[in-house]
C-alpha cells in the first residue's frame, strides 16, 4: 500500500517529528511510505521516501497555511492509497492525528491563577491564536478518522470537533526500550558527567525541551532554589538563557553558585538521562510528554505536574514518579525532591517502577495500532497478509 505521512518537521528529537520518523520506519518493510515535511533535519530511515515541501512565507504560523496548501497539492498529485496527516493539510485525509490543540492549551492557560500567567500572557501567545482556524478546520472535516496521542487530547478533540469521544482513537506515543534503559547510568553516566563538569556529589536534575517559558523553566528554577546547594539543574535544549531575559536575575545567581548549566541540543539525549539523578519537568501544557516517557524508560524518577498528559495518565505520586497538580506548586515539588535526595532506597524503587510503567509504551505497539487503524479505514483495499511492499 502507498502511504503518505504529513508532518511539519522531520527530525529525531522533537516530539511529533520523532513519532513520524519511528512510524515511517516500521511501516516501510511492508508498504511504500512517503513523508512530506517543511523542515527536514535528518535523512529518512531505509525504505522511506522523504519529500521537502518548499514554503513561500517565512513568518511563523502564517506559513502553517502555506504548508497546508502546498503539501496538500503534492500529496494529491501522488495518488496515495492512504494519507495520514500529523499536521493540517488541504487534501483528502484518511487519518488525522492530533498532537495537541492550541485552542485548548490557550483555554487552560486562561484558567491559571494570575501569578502563573506571566509566561503565557496574551502578548506572548498571540501567534498561537493564528493556528486555531487551521486546526479547527482539520478536526471538523467529515472525512478522516481522528486519532489523539493521549486521553487528555482525545477529550479535547471530541470537544472541539463535535464528535463523540468514543470515535476519537487514542494511539499513545512510544519509546525505544533498547535505546533508553536503566543500564545507561553505568555505561554512559560517569563519562557524561565528567565531560559536562558535573561532580560526583552533585544531585543532578535534568530539564529537557525547547520553549523555556512554556516548558516551565521559571518553576524549575524556583524548585531548585528551594533545594539544598548540592542540587544542580542541567537545562538541555535549543534555547539559551538569553531567550528569557525576565529570568536573568535568578539564572545569574544560580549560575554563579555553580547550580545551573545550559547545554545545547544533545543528539544522544540518552547521555543526559544517564548523567542525571531525576528529571524535573514542570511544563505548563503537554499533550503527551515524550521526555517524561524516555526518562521513565531509563529508570529515572520524574518530578512533574498533571498538566503533562502522560504524567496524569501513567504516574502515581510516590510510586513511579513525583506528581503535583500544577507546575507552580514548587514548594510541594521541592519537598518531594528533597526526600528523593536523601532516601536512596525510595529513589531506586521509584526508578524501577517507572521503568516497568514505560515498558507499556513502545514504537512497535504504536505502529501496530496505526496499521490496525489503516486496515479498518482501507477495508478491502488493504493488502493481504504477506503481500510484498509496493515497489518504489
Amino acid at each position: 500500500m502507498r502511504i503518505a505521512l504529513v508532518t511539519w518537521s522531520f527530525d529525531e528529537h522533537q516530539g511529533i517529528s520523532r513519532c513520524v520518523a519511528e512510524l515511517s520506519a516500521r511501516l516501510a518493510p511492508a508498504h511504500e511510505v512517503h513523508v512530506f515535511a517543511a523542515e527536514v533535519a535528518v535523512p529518512a530511515r531505509p525504505g522511506v521516501q522523504l519529500h521537502r515541501v518548499g514554503l513561500r512565507w517565512p513568518q511563523p504560523h502564517v506559513n502553517d497555511y502555506d504548508f497546508a496548501w502546498r503539501a496538500g497539492a503534492q500529496v494529491r498529485a501522488g495518488g496515495f492509497d492512504l494519507v495520514h496527516a500529523h499536521f493540517p493539510v488541504w487534501c483528502r485525509t484518511h487519518v488525522y492525528t492530533c498532537h495537541g490543540l492550541a485552542r485548548m492549551a490557550l483555554r487552560s492557560f486562561r484558567r491559571f491563577p494570575l501569578p502563573a500567567r506571566h509566561d503565557v500572557s496574551l502578548r506572548r501567545m498571540a501567534r498561537w491564536y493564528a493556528q486555531v482556524p487551521l486546526h479547527t478546520q482539520a478536526l471538523r472535516r467529515a472525512g478522516p478518522v481522528l486519532a489523539a496521542v493521549s486521553r487528555k487530547v482525545a477529550a479535547e478533540v471530541a470537544q472541539d470537533s463535535g464528535r463523540p469521544l468514543h470515535q476519537v482513537r487514542v494511539v499513545a506515543n512510544g519509546t525505544d526500550l533498547q535505546r533508553f534503559h536503566p543500564g545507561l547510568r553505568a555505561t554512559l553516566g560517569a563519562a557524561a558527567r565528567a565531560e559536562w563538569g558535573l561532580a560526583d556529589d552533585r544531585f543532578v536534575l535534568l530539564w529537557v525541551g525547547n520553549h523555556l517559558r512554556h516548558k516551565g523553566l521559571r518553576h524549575a528554577l524556583d524548585v531548585l532554589q528551594r533545594l539544598p546547594e548540592r542540587a544542580l539543574l542541567l537545562v538541555v535544549g535549543a534555547d539559551s538563557a538569553d531567550s528569557v531575559p525576565e529570568l536573568a536575575a535568578p539564572i545569574a545567581t544560580l549560575q554563579a553558585a555553580g547550580r545551573l548549566r545550559f547545554l545545547p541540543c544533545e543528539p544522544r539525549i540518552e547521555r543526559c538521562y544517564a548523567a542525571a539523578d531525576a528529571l524535573l519537568f514542570p511544563s505548563l501544557y503537554e499533550s503527551f510528554g515524550l521526555v517524561v516517557l524516555e526518562a521513565m524508560a531509563c529508570g529515572l524518577p520524574v518530578a512533574t505536574a498533571r498538566t503533562v498528559a502522560l504524567a496524569d495518565e501513567a504516574i502515581a505520586d510516590g510510586h513511579n514518579g513525583l506528581l503535583v497538580e500544577a507546575p507552580w506548586q514548587t514548594e510541594a515539588l521541592a519537598a518531594r525532591l528533597q526526600r528523593l535526595m536523601t532516601d536512596a532506597a525510595w529513589r531506586d524503587a521509584i526508578g524501577r517502577a517507572a521503568r516497568r510503567s514505560a515498558e507499556a509504551y513502545t514504537w512497535e505497539a504504536h505502529a501496530h495500532a496505526y496499521e490496525s487503524l489503516y486496515r479498518e479505514v482501507a477495508g478491502s483495499a488493504w493488502p493481504a497478509a504477506g503481500a510484498a511492499r509496493h515497489a518504489a
